[in-house]
């Protein structure tokens, strides 16, 4: 398989009466920005990926299998002239990436073309590995990498078959770095956190569990709900006003756009002898009913746990003498 030249071009050279948006004569332009280039394999070409005249683009969690002469390239074509000021090449990232290459065959690590600023680039948290020479897997960079992984396989399920998914236990497994609505790999798997490094996860998480920011709000929950599933903050926000969190709304299931979706101890009724009442249960929680004395303690006891059904629940309970209190406290099931 050959990929050409240049697998993906980021950016390029443009005419001037074809920029869209237009070209500004008093701010700085550039070919591209911003563009992202995620979980893709790619194999062969003469570089996987070019960065041609591109600022603030991102290259990440790709897998790139033998390369023919360079891992990557860095230059500008198009240049300042015409009354137009162009940025240089800058400030792209290139992170979570899986390099496996013949080392005989790379004849610069990176090439940089002349008018870019390639040492403005972050590197971080990719596996580098030249299968024919281990010792010469890690590439001479034009900015210092954080958290790069050298010299290991990558342990490929089955490389001869094409298969370049990685193992569990690869050195890739769980090495990269969690970055901004990269979400899925390449077989649409959710990333664990943190992620593999490359195209493929190795621990893929279901959908219903995946959480990319860590604020135990599941992606889908949140993305369901117009939250930011990579905004870590917004579970002690409060995007209704009802005095509940989004978290709390999300543990209680209810509708955290709306006010009057609240979850609430309802139809409290006296019979025969009892007190009862009602409660709405979700599914994945577990309902915990504790009572305290009203004028002797302020210690509550649990004296019901229930696991939600995603129905209505009636709690019972013998009519007590004493004045006492009730409150149900909700959390995730372990």
């Amino acid at each position: 398989m050959n990929g050409g030249a240049r697998a993906i071009n980021i950016g390029g050279s443009t005419g001037f009466e074809y920029f869209r948006p237009p070209l500004e004569l008093n701010g700085p332009n550039a070919e591209s920005r911003n563009i992202r280039v995620i979980a893709n394999l790619f194999r062969g070409s003469e570089t996987p990926v070019a960065f041609v005249g591109t600022v603030q683009s991102l290259v990440a969690n790709n897998t790139i299998i033998e390369p023919t002469r360079w891992l990557m390239r860095i230059l500008q074509e198009t240049v300042s002239s015409g009354g137009y000021t162009f940025l240089p090449c800058s400030s792209n990232q290139f992170a979570n990436n899986l390099v496996y290459f013949n080392r005989t065959n790379i004849s610069t690590y990176v090439n940089i073309g002349p008018n870019t600023d390639a040492a403005s680039f972050e590197f971080a948290n990719n596996l580098w590995y030249a299968f024919n020479q281990p010792n010469q897997s890690r590439p001479t960079l034009p900015a210092a990498e954080t958290d790069g992984v050298y010299e290991l396989n990558p342990q490929f399920v089955d490389a001869a078959a094409g298969n370049f998914a990685i193992t569990t236990n690869s050195p890739a497994a769980g090495k990269g770095r969690r970055l901004p609505k990269v979400w899925a790999d390449l077989l649409e798997h959710c990333y664990a956190n943190p992620p593999s490094i490359g195209a493929f996860e190795a621990k893929p998480l279901p959908p219903d569990r995946a959480d990319a920011d860590g604020d135990l709000m599941p992606d889908l929950w949140e993305a369901e709900n117009g939250l930011d599933r990579d905004d870590p903050n917004d579970a002690a926000l409060d995007a209704d006003n009802d005095g509940l969190s989004n978290f709390a709304e999300y543990l209680a299931g209810t509708d955290p756009r709306d006010p009057q979706s609240v979850f609430v101890l309802r139809g409290w009724q006296l019979l025969a002898g009892d007190f009862a009442f009602h409660y709405a249960t979700v599914t994945g929680r577990t309902y915990r009913v504790q009572a305290r004395d009203a004028a002797t303690t302020d210690l509550w006891a649990d004296v019901a746990t229930t696991n939600g059904t995603g129905t209505d629940v009636e709690f019972r309970t013998l009519l007590s003498t004493a004045a006492r209190l009730f409150r149900v406290k909700v959390q995730l099931a372990e």
